[in-house]
């Protein structure tokens, strides 16, 4: 299992966006099929390669895509706690 996690196959890769299904519960549920968000690659010969879950030679791992989310949500975080503190300043002023 563990060779699986680390693979260079289509399901690992950065660029790899999972189908989802809304369960009976409400929620959704991760299917193993899926799609190669990747511009560099034309459609057709990234389906070759999701079907046989072989990665191409632009694959990257996940754990990029999940720094560079985490990266953003940051800068995001930062921006939104700058404005609020400019808020608080603003209604500091009006008292």
């Amino acid at each position: 299992m563990d060779e699986k996690c680390n693979a260079t196959i289509c399901s690992n890769c950065k660029y790899f966006q999972r189908y989802y299904v809304l369960g009976c519960s409400r929620t959704f549920k991760p299917t193993q099929l899926g799609r190669c968000v990747n511009t560099d690659i034309a459609q057709s010969l990234s389906t070759k390669h999701i079907r046989k879950d072989d990665g191409c030679d632009l694959w990257q791992p996940y754990e990029l895509q999940k720094l560079n989310i985490q990266y953003s949500l940051e800068l995001r975080l930062q921006t939104i706690g700058n404005d609020v503190a400019d808020i608080l300043a603003v209604l500091r002023d009006v008292k």
